[in-house]
């Protein structure tokens, strides 16, 4: 079975099992959101852009373009559209009296002589490490996420080369879109983790949640994780962070509710995930989390 994670910098260990399921599955339709073009540029991500058209081509370069364009519209659900699964009074509220609230982490087990360690959190600008001579050596990561509400979440990986690949819903994930409220999200599942290739550089992963579909998105995403991921020897590294303006509409609340996961080692772990809140009723909430990926010392 082909391994997605390979194509982000991100290797699942050798034993792991992975599940199969359908790419964004399109189980319910509902009325559109509507894009707002912005007055942003897209210079935030200049060094992204640039590492993708060396490293990948042009034209690969242009198209991560597109999709960072889609990032940064503002996109709004109408004040009557439901969101899937609301069913009467008793449900969550619509985007006309709610605000979508996303608790986000990324969980590192951190390698040493010693093992793994226990899994934590990772800051934004932290720096994770690789072995470049043992892929199973280095660090190792899960993505977690949990909505207030039923809405359609994507989440989005780019590597130190400037590659993209979904992973939330990817090809290999049993969660269907939209999720459900107060559910949480783990990518991978159990005790499966993935580990980092050898290909270093500022990484990223984007988190976007909406009340409605985002069509768009899908087809962007879709276009650019069906090309293949090719990197020269000579690569060259992403090197700066590329953070969606923080004037696209969402606040940084302090924590987010208390959630647990499995380590590889089987052993259960209790953490305290970042939670983002739209400032605006009915807006798209964007988040971006990005590290470091470095090479171990000798």
């Amino acid at each position: 079975m082909k391994n997605i994670a390979k194509r982000i910098g991100l290797l699942k260990p050798p034993a792991a099992v992975l599940l199969l399921a359908t790419a964004f599955p399109l189980l319910i339709s509902c009325a559109a959101a509507v894009p707002v073009v912005t007055e942003y540029a897209i210079d935030f991500a200049e060094d992204l852009l640039k590492a993708a058209s060396d490293n990948h081509s042009p034209d690969y370069a242009d198209d991560l373009k597109e999709l960072l364009e889609i990032l940064v519209a503002e996109t709004k659900a109408p004040p009557e559209t439901a969101y899937p699964g609301q069913a009467g009074p008793a449900a969550s509220p619509t985007p006309s009296a709610a605000k979508l609230a996303l608790d986000v982490a990324i969980l590192v087990q951190r390698a040493s002589a010693g093992g793994l360690s226990a899994p934590v959190p990772v800051d934004d600008g932290a720096t994770l490490y690789s072995d470049p001579n043992d892929p199973a050596a280095g660090d190792k990561l899960k993505i977690s996420f949990r909505a207030n509400c039923d809405c359609f979440v994507y989440v989005i990986a780019v590597d130190g080369t400037g590659f993209l690949v979904p992973v939330f819903p990817d090809f290999e994930s049993i969660d269907p879109n939209p999720v459900q409220a107060h559910q949480l999200y783990i990518v991978p599942q159990a005790n499966e983790w993935y580990g980092l290739d050898a290909y270093t550089g500022i990484e990223e992963i984007y988190f976007v949640a909406s009340f409605t579909r985002r069509t768009e998105l899908e087809r962007s995403i879709k276009h650019l994780a069906g090309q293949k991921r090719r990197v020269r020897p000579d690569y060259r590294p992403v090197r700066q962070e590329a953070v969606i303006p923080q004037t696209r509409g969402l606040v940084k609340i302090k924590t987010g509710q208390p959630a647990t996961v499995q380590a590889q080692s089987g052993e259960t772990y209790e953490y305290t995930p970042t939670s983002f809140l739209a400032t605006a009723k009915g807006a798209d909430l964007v988040i971006t989390r990005w590290f470091h990926h470095k090479e171990m010392a000798p």
